[in-house]
């Protein structure tokens, strides 16, 4: 595949991808030409770097020296900087916005809020802060800078300059997703947190809100604390393992795993049949401790409300991720096949390019 090419990037990365398969999510990770190893001690760390070279001469795939970082107690990757006390943006980047001009046209805006957005996972109420930009972004209007626009400006910068470090997550560490509903800000939001075993303080992984739907507006209070456990549930289920735990200031939410299945709706049925999948129990907590996620759900983002991904959605998406089987799959499934009494015939007269043995009853009409 030559350069230049709009899927150059992608069957570049595939390649990379399928060479470092052994090591991926190991020791390395992938993104277009970017690969990132990471280890837990200098000794494994060398160890690591001696597989990813040798995996990639035996493909004739070599480095760049000048463009490398070696044996770092931290790394810049895809804007980022990720060290042990967590992930935050990188530096220069925060440069980049914090100089940027006063904005005097739409195209300008554009780009501010693209590089402002990019942080925005760091932000709380970032698309609150944003959103007198909001009217602004539309053609169909001039643009005309007013006086709400010139107090959101830096703002924003200072929200994002003001960022928060993202903890990295602990795949042995348990961790406490804490929803909250607010049926007078409409909106829901969570905070998902793992304790540091270091400090025994508990650390943010992610937070987020987002308002509620016309139809979800007219659900029972239960439900919508219902609704926020679900919601942030299955955005950030990745995160939650066995011993992980959900905070509740609804007390009747607590046990309802075992609430019989005829006197629901529909609706409330595959949330608990969601839950049950996750084999996670929600422990109550008064709701004055609950002050991270009361706050977001009480000050959500005034965009348009999302939509929670239907399960048939997730699968698609999960369908689409495109796997490179290995080598020893590969050579299982030879060895499966010269071994079954159906495919071992079919293989044989393949593989010795003879034409198939016709059945007794062929031969005999033949």
């Amino acid at each position: 595949m030559p350069f230049g090419l709009s899927n150059a990037p992608f069957i570049s990365m595939r390649l990379i991808m399928h060479v470092l398969r052994p090591l991926l999510d190991s020791c390395v990770v992938v993104f277009i030409d970017d690969v990132l190893v990471f280890s837990r001690t200098p000794e494994k760390h060398v160890e690591h770097i001696h597989r990813v070279l040798s995996l990639l001469r035996e493909h004739d795939l070599y480095v760049k020296v000048t463009k490398c970082t070696w044996i770092k107690k931290w790394a810049k990757f895809l804007a980022l900087v990720i060290d042990e006390g967590g992930v935050r943006p990188a530096p220069e980047k925060l440069q980049g916005l914090q100089e940027f001009p006063e904005l005097k046209d739409r195209t300008g805006l554009r780009q501010f809020l693209g590089l402002a957005n990019w942080f925005r996972r760091f932000v709380p109420r970032f698309s609150h802060i944003a959103a007198p930009f909001l009217s602004l972004l539309r053609t169909t209007v001039p643009f005309n800078w007013k006086a709400e626009h010139s107090l959101a400006f830096p703002l924003l910068k200072k929200a994002v300059l003001d960022h928060a470090t993202l903890a990295l997550p602990d795949p042995k560490q348990p961790v406490v997703l804490v929803p909250d509903a607010s049926l007078s800000a409409q909106a829901i939001g969570a905070v998902a947190m793992q304790r540091d075993c270091a400090s025994g303080r508990f650390r943010p992984l992610a937070f987020g809100s987002r308002r509620l739907t016309g139809a979800e507006v007219n659900y029972p209070v239960r439900e919508l604390e219902f609704l926020a456990i679900i919601h942030f549930a299955k955005v950030w289920r990745h995160f939650l393992v066995a011993d992980s735990e959900i905070w509740i200031d609804h007390q009747s939410l607590t046990s309802f795993n075992h609430r019989s299945f005829e006197h629901c709706s529909p609706r409330v049925r595959r949330w608990i049949e969601f839950m049950q999948e996750l084999e996670i129990q929600p422990k109550y907590i008064p709701g004055k401790a609950n002050i991270v996620a009361d706050a977001l759900s009480r000050n959500p983002p005034p965009s348009a409300p999302q939509q929670e991904p239907s399960a048939p959605e997730q699968e698609l998406r999960i369908l689409q991720v495109s796997a490179v089987p290995s080598r020893e799959f590969l050579r299982k499934c030879r060895e499966g096949y010269a071994h079954d009494p159906f495919f071992s015939p079919i293989v044989w007269n393949l593989s010795a390019f003879r034409p198939p043995t016709p059945s007794p009853e062929l031969a005999l009409r033949m």
